[in-house]
């Protein structure tokens, strides 16, 4: 994860954001990876598929508190609707 935290910090985050996509093809239970790649997307614009990155990570852990944060603050800002 150090590797995407350089990429952030140098402004290509869509470098970082393939970088997390390798890490949960390769380790779908990592679920800090889907959460960081969830802000990026969100981040960039792209909240169908952050979206889809957090609610894998509920999947996986129904408890994942960053996850339902993270879907419940996009619904507030209207972002998502359900």
């Amino acid at each position: 994860m150090k590797v995407v935290e350089c990429f952030v910090k140098i402004g290509a985050p869509d470098r970082a954001i393939k970088e997390l996509k390798d890490l949960v093809r390769d380790f779908p239970g990592f679920l800090s990876a889907r959460v960081k790649m969830g802000r990026l997307l969100f981040e960039t614009g792209d909240v169908a598929n952050a979206v889809d990155q957090w609610e894998a990570a509920l999947q996986r852990d129904p408890n994942h508190a960053e996850a339902q944060r993270l879907i419940r603050q996009s619904q507030a800002m209207g972002e998502l609707h359900v």
